[in-house]
């Protein structure tokens, strides 16, 4: 069975930061989680070393491990480390080595017997919508079919073929220049 294609990223660094804007990075249910408070380490000397304020996380369906330490502060570290984790499951998600079974997308209205509902839309609702709707639309769909990491990933290989063009340019342009002296 053939994988079904995503779409292409845009082409532009601002493009993919309005698709970066649109991501939602997921809620992990408290239920999925095993966290503890460990013993800090790094820069800091005994200060950081006698607390416990680093966070580990495990996500028991995934067995998926984080810990985060950025600060000294535990609160600032839980919600850092709930981050981290929710980046790395929108990862694999989007590269389809986990999916979450069972969970309703949010659009989506479902009735108690689990049928979708049907509503009657009003004129309004089913006229065409405007440009600016439809590009917001298809930047939510694209949002949710490519991780975080993926468009970060992609963000920074344009901006390497960018200087690279920049340098070639800049290269090819000075030798001109010594051509004509």
């Amino acid at each position: 069975m053939a994988e079904p294609s995503r779409p292409q990223l845009p082409g532009s660094i601002k493009k993919l930061n309005r698709l970066l804007g649109r991501q939602k990075l997921g809620e992990i249910p408290e239920h999925e989680l095993k966290e503890q408070f460990v013993r800090g380490s790094g820069p800091g000397g005994q200060a950081i070393n006698k607390t416990s304020s680093s966070v580990s996380l495990i996500h028991l369906p995934t067995g998926v491990r984080v810990q985060a330490q950025p600060t000294r502060s535990r609160e600032a570290n839980r919600k850092a480390a709930r981050r981290i984790l929710a980046e790395k499951l929108d990862l694999m998600i989007a590269v389809g080595s986990w999916s979450r079974e069972g969970q309703a997308k949010p659009d989506s209205v479902v009735a108690g017997d689990g049928s979708p509902l049907s509503s009657a839309k009003s004129e309004a609702e089913t006229s065409v919508p405007s440009r600016k709707e439809s590009r917001r639309a298809e930047e939510v769909a694209m949002a949710e079919q490519w991780s975080r990491q993926e468009i970060l990933w992609e963000k920074e290989r344009r901006r390497k073929a960018n200087r690279a063009k920049k340098s070639k340019r800049k290269k090819r342009d000075g030798e001109a220049d010594e051509d004509d002296a």
